[in-house]
């Protein structure tokens, strides 16, 4: 998985609240 390095790229394989991004 990318994680919080993609960005761009809403929650296709995981939840990216975690991140903050998504």
């Amino acid at each position: 998985d990318h994680g919080p390095l993609l960005l761009g790229r809403p929650d296709d394989e995981l939840p990216r609240s975690r991140d903050g991004q998504y």
